[in-house]
């Protein structure tokens, strides 16, 4: 019995150092109008990146200051990129204009820029997690 519980002891002290969350900590910088939300969300490479709802998290943050931060916790080594935009009405999702294009601020990981009428491709945006990792990205407009 006492090896038993010994042995439970170790397994249980391996698993708690061995496991650790990665962080992936965001300043979004370039907030002009202090009114709204700012929200963001990082993406796998098979989560249909930039579209709404797919995120594998979200972040909404009272877009009161120039410069917000946000931290996606528990983010598991691999590759990863995120999508932020400003949104004045609250209404949660981006305002675009009758063809599409974006009227509020937004934002990639990787500095990727949109297409024509496309957000960018996951692939320029990318970016690895491996421990915690920070990131800035400066919201533009179109």
């Amino acid at each position: 019995m006492f090896h038993f519980i010994k042995m439970v002891a170790l397994l249980l002290a391996f698993s708690s150092t061995a496991i650790k969350a990665q962080d992936v900590t965001l300043t979004v910088t370039g907030i002009a109008l202090l009114k709204g939300n700012i929200i963001g969300g990082i993406y796998g490479a098979d989560n249909n990146f930039p579209e709404r709802g797919m995120s594998i998290q979200k972040q909404v943050r009272s877009a009161d200051t120039n410069t917000i931060t946000m931290v996606f916790t528990n983010i598991p080594d691999g590759e990863y990129a995120i999508a932020v935009f400003h949104d004045e009405d609250k209404s949660g999702k981006m305002n675009k204009n009758f063809i599409g294009i974006p009227q509020e601020m937004f934002g990639f990981s990787n500095k990727a820029t949109p297409g024509a009428l496309s957000p960018p491709e996951f692939e320029e945006a990318k970016f690895k997690v491996s421990g915690d990792t920070e990131h800035s990205i400066a919201l533009t407009e179109w």
